[in-house]
């Protein structure tokens, strides 16, 4: 094995076990992952169409959108097989997800290997990326995020890594667009990136203009089969995205776009120095911020011919989910963080040479390993689980031992609720309209306007982070 298999190796493991260090039993509070579950289990039973309906009513009913109805089938029907050989056993699922991430290491250090000069600096930056700290932390989470994130990486190396897309080639990429369509609605921006893909391969390699039309329709190929799987799977697990679709459209030329814009920049320019803000003045984190886009910037304009299937891949992803309905996250955007980290690498080797200075990726990968590998440790002394603490565990059995099925409690994870107690639950915090609302039942976690008056609302269980009412409506 030469040193540079044994680099990457090393990296890899270490990744693993520093991931492996941040995994609790239990979960946070969440909400997605509950729903994921829920899924799962509603798979085994045959109860989908119910399970449906009660988000449904559970989210209509909230204060605002959580989240679909239903979850594209792809990681719920990966954990309906786990779910069903060890239950809700939180530690294998979490291992399971984190899986996904480990594998798509070597495929990301691929997609780098050739975009520099030397097998080290790839090295060097899949330590940035393996050892980071939003990602060794997010292994404590039951969520699709890194199985797309790994199908992501996956069909990135798949497009470079053939020469010239022939329809053999194409087809496997259609299947596994198709797969990364059944963990993520999101993945959506793998098709605009595979056309991209496309027109590359086009002008490249010169097609005859005889051949030229009978090229375009070989290029039909995978858009045919990607329309045709998600058909057959929408009957075969018929979702109802009308929701997305609804708030998508109304939010186009909302305010909150922009804040979303502010979002994504902040965070993803303060990637490597992600640890920042606990000891620097925002103002400090905000210019570093900057500087680290600038030189990511610098890279994609240079690069940009070069780099331009990964660019719209970028684009895609980043566009996508700042025009998203639901909420934003760094997680969302996890398939662009290893490749925003690579073209900050790029545009640190080019000052660098400019100015002559050698070895300046070392800086940023020991800069994001010392946060890895003290955030790693930080988690492992420190217990994640919001959940399932003695307390709480036990007003989770007094309402699935007093309250009757059919009772709708106000929470504000109703998902959580449904998982845990099987009663449905809406999301409310202004007191009037609890009152106003179907809702039976008040589990109050520190969000809810509950009134003095006892009238209302009678005390019947509480514990550290939990107080239960019974409502008694005028």
């Amino acid at each position: 094995m030469d040193i540079d298999k044994k680099g990457l190796w090393f990296i890899v493991v270490l990744s693993a076990i520093l991931s492996a260090l941040c995994i609790d039993d239990g979960h946070n509070w969440g909400g997605d992952f509950a729903l994921y579950i829920e899924q799962s289990k509603s798979i085994l039973a045959g109860t989908t169409q119910e399970l449906c309906e009660a988000n449904k009513y559970a989210m209509d009913n909230s204060r605002m959108m959580l989240g679909p109805y239903l979850y594209p089938i792809g990681l719920p029907f990966l954990l309906s097989f786990l779910y069903a050989l060890v239950g809700l056993n939180f530690v294998v699922l979490k291992v399971v997800c984190l899986c996904f991430f480990i594998a798509s290491l070597p495929f990301f250090y691929k997609l780098f290997q050739n975009r520099f000069t030397n097998n080290t600096a790839a090295l060097l930056v899949l330590v940035a990326v393996a050892w980071h700290p939003s990602f060794l932390t997010f292994s404590d989470n039951v969520l699709s995020d890194f199985p797309f994130l790994f199908i992501s990486s996956l069909t990135l190396w798949l497009l470079y890594k053939q020469p010239k897309l022939n329809t053999q080639h194409q087809v496997g990429l259609a299947i596994l667009i198709s797969i990364g369509l059944l963990f993520r609605s999101a993945g959506l921006v793998l098709i605009p990136t595979l056309f991209v893909a496309q027109l590359v391969d086009y002008f490249q390699h010169q097609v005859p203009k005889d051949r030229g039309f009978s090229k375009w329709l070989q290029y039909l190929i995978p858009y045919i089969i990607i329309v045709g799987i998600m058909v057959f799977m929408d009957q075969l697990y018929p979702r109802d995205d009308s929701v997305y679709i609804h708030e998508l459209l109304l939010n186009l030329g909302s305010t909150s776009r922009w804040g979303s814009i502010a979002y994504y920049s902040y965070y993803l320019g303060k990637l490597p120095i992600s640890l920042s803000n606990k000891f620097l003045p925002h103002t400090i984190v905000l210019v570093g911020s900057g500087l680290v886009w600038s030189l990511a910037l610098i890279a994609m304009a240079i690069r940009w011919k070069k780099d331009l299937v990964l660019l719209t891949f970028f684009g895609s992803v980043l566009a996508l989910h700042i025009l998203w309905p639901i909420g934003f996250g760094l997680r969302l955007v996890f398939p662009i963080v290893p490749l925003f980290i690579y073209f900050v690498a790029q545009g640190i080797t080019i000052i660098s040479d400019k100015l002559k200075i050698k070895h300046s990726l070392i800086i940023l990968s020991l800069l994001v390993a010392v946060q890895g590998v003290a955030t790693s440790i930080h988690f492992y002394k420190t217990s994640t689980n919001e959940i399932f603490e003695d307390k709480n565990t036990e007003i989770f059995n007094y309402i699935k031992t007093n309250i009757a099925p059919d009772k709708v409690i106000c929470f504000f994870k109703p998902r959580v609720l449904r998982l845990l107690t099987e009663r449905n639950s809406v999301f409310l915090t202004n007191a009037k309209k609890i009152l106003a609302s179907e809702a039976e039942y008040l589990l109050d976690y520190r969000y809810n306007e509950v009134p003095r008056d006892p009238k209302n609302f009678k005390k019947l269980k509480k514990s550290k982070d939990l107080v239960l009412y019974q409502i008694y409506k005028d």
